[in-house]
């Protein structure tokens, strides 16, 4: 593990996280009724919860973001891909097209291949749904010697709360679906699940594969995870997950262990340390050699004013000390969406350039074009592929491809909220706006809470404090006077320990 974490290099890492966010993105709705059931979902591909997803964050600021406060819905109208055309070194460009229903489920999508100045037919997803937005089917066909022809399926199947029971994994073997794969999960009276079965096809019968047990604090936090592995018709302890929390729910401490024979052995820990505003500012990996914890690696992290990265330092223990391995700097828009991502090594006591990615966006946050570029030693040359993500809706959701250039294009799709309140931890909204003078902000609390209330400009500058302090369960209201600002698109924040809200304001002279 430790020379793994060591000599992984930037491009193998995009790879790998690329492939792991693929598996990620295959199935999505997007509903606000679904929201929460989406995220879960997620959560389940390739071995049931991922016990390893807070471990190893390094430079993926995605993954950082998940032990951060959470974000909610903006509103009801939502943005989703219409088109994405990615350019690739070892390839030929690809693009994506994408149909949803009226509801935001995603239906199909079409993938095309430029060939001889001609889009050609690659391969196309489409999707089944029940009548509140639970995933039915998934299959995959391919384009072959012109036609469809089916290639794999998932057929999922929901309790009544919505979350998922099983997941069957199927081919095509010319003839008839062929069964490859079965997941089955289990979950408490709060919804979280505490048990997940895979199975895989042998000999037209299913055989056990792995099996995992997870269990909960009172406030929902995963503590621990076991997973075991079928072998010699006995199931047999292969990995141990423990985790603990501090006041505020966030995760202080990670451990891993393997079994080793008829005991757990310790292999790897890491801590958290957190800032008054619960980001995580630092974490330290440990390798357990020889009867002692030994550090390894070591990650400090800054923000902005928003609550985002501006750079993630990446240190390895050598020789008793710390010494600088790889660091990130980031710029990011109002949303979170990133618009610079430089990643540098540490080599003969300076950093050196490595990687390079720039990202623009619209006013919504959707990106619409992502570049790549790697260091050849004198300059920025478009010369290999890596991960490139276009986020989109306020940065909320994601898609993610290989190449050196994308390119995107979005549709809205509004969607009725019966219960907005309900969904959102507190509403946040401003009238009139456009504003050319007072601006009245509403704010619904779930619960007291300190509250901070601030407002941006287009680059990104604070210009007005509205509010900070302790703010009452209930309806509030606020009052700020735009007379003194100019024309032009400002962004209101509000933030808690545990949310993120963003308003557009538009002031006008």
């Amino acid at each position: 593990m430790k020379n793994n974490l060591q000599r992984i290099s930037i491009v193998l890492f995009l790879t790998l996280l690329v492939f792991s966010l693929s598996i990620q993105a295959q199935d999505r709705t997007f509903d606000i009724a679904s929201a929460n059931r989406k995220a879960s979902i997620e959560n389940y591909h390739e071995g049931g919860l991922d016990l390893n997803a807070t471990f190893h964050i390094g430079l993926d600021i995605n993954k950082l973001k998940n032990l951060q406060p959470k974000e909610e819905s903006r509103d009801n109208t939502y943005y989703f891909p219409d088109t994405v055309v990615v350019y690739s070194v070892s390839e030929n460009p690809i693009r994506y097209t994408y149909f949803y229903s009226d509801e935001g489920y995603l239906q199909m999508r079409i993938t095309k291949k430029l060939q001889n100045d001609v889009w050609e037919n690659q391969s196309y997803i489409i999707s089944t749904f029940d009548s509140v937005g639970n995933a039915l089917t998934t299959e995959t066909k391919v384009w072959q010697n012109g036609a469809w022809v089916h290639s794999i399926k998932t057929t999922s199947t929901y309790t009544t709360n919505h979350n998922v029971l099983t997941s069957l994994y199927e081919f095509w073997d010319g003839n008839v679906w062929v069964g490859v794969n079965r997941d089955t999960f289990t979950y408490n009276a709060s919804g979280n699940v505490v048990a997940y079965l895979a199975e895989e096809s042998q000999d037209n019968a299913w055989s056990n594969v792995s099996y995992a047990l997870y269990s909960y604090d009172e406030f929902g936090n995963l503590i621990s995870g076991i997973q075991q592995i079928w072998e010699i018709d006995t199931w047999n302890n292969n990995v141990q997950f423990t985790y603990t929390y501090d006041a505020n729910n966030n995760l202080t401490y990670g451990l891993i262990e393997n079994w080793a024979v008829d005991i757990w052995e310790n292999a790897y820990n890491e801590s958290f340390i957190y800032d008054a505003n619960n980001q995580p500012i630092e974490y330290t990996g440990q390798v357990w050699t020889e009867g002692v914890w030994l550090n390894e690696t070591k990650y400090n992290y800054t923000y902005n004013d928003y609550g985002f990265v501006t750079t993630a330092v990446g240190q390895l223990w050598d020789n008793g000390q710390w010494v600088n391995y790889y660091r990130g700097q980031f710029t990011q828009n109002f949303y979170g969406g990133t618009q610079s991502a430089l990643i540098e090594q540490w080599i003969s006591d300076a950093w050196v350039n490595v990687s390079l990615s720039t990202y623009s966006h619209d006013e919504f946050g959707n990106t619409l074009n992502a570049t790549l570029y790697f260091w050849d030693g004198s300059t920025w040359a478009i010369n290999q592929d890596g991960l490139l993500e276009m986020s989109y809706y306020y940065n909320l959701y994601s898609e993610y491809f290989v190449g050196y250039w994308a390119d995107a294009s979005y549709k809205t799709i509004v969607t009725a909220i019966q219960n907005p309140i309900e969904f959102n931890t507190n509403l946040f909204t401003a009238s009139p706006n456009p504003t050319n003078g007072p601006l009245n902000f509403n704010i619904l609390m779930n619960t007291e809470t300190n509250v901070d209330i601030s407002l941006f400009n287009s680059n990104g500058a604070k210009v007005l404090a509205v509010y900070s302090g302790l703010m009452p369960k209930g309806e509030n209201k606020l009052n700020m006077n735009s007379m003194s600002l100019p024309s032009g698109v400002y962004i209101a924040t509000l933030s808690t320990s545990t949310i993120h809200k963003f308003l557009k304001i538009i002031v006008t002279k």
